[in-house]
């Protein structure tokens, strides 16, 4: 899931990084990957992995996060592999070591077990 996401993304025009790959000051809006692990479902059967996209924005231009929000969510719904994991919305934050404005994505996919 992580190797095609991240292809699709950059693919789509976005700028993408693994974490640890980004860590540096902001200064154009970027989407960094962060794999958040597996958790249970209700089925013994499935699993659901857990994708975090914590998306960076250059402080100075706060009105157009919004904007760069949305195209990043109608890329990955396009995507269409994954689940918007509604326990874990968040709001804008801001990151001043990176000198940026970020929030994050939480999706997941459903995975047969191995048995």
């Amino acid at each position: 899931m992580f190797k095609d996401l991240y292809t699709y993304l950059k693919n789509s025009g976005f700028s993408v990084y693994s974490l640890g790959q980004q860590d540096k000051t902001c200064t154009e809006p970027f989407v960094l990957f962060y794999n958040a692990g597996v958790g249970e479902t209700t089925s013994r059967n499935l699993k659901r992995e857990f994708i975090e996209l914590w998306l960076f924005y250059p402080y100075g231009q706060y009105s157009e996060v919004d904007q760069y929000i949305k195209s990043v969510q109608t890329a990955i719904s396009s995507f269409g592999k994954l689940r918007t994991n509604y326990e874990n919305t968040n709001s804008i934050e801001i990151d001043d070591d990176m000198k940026a404005y970020y929030t994050k994505l939480s999706y997941y996919r459903l995975v047969q077990r191995r048995v």
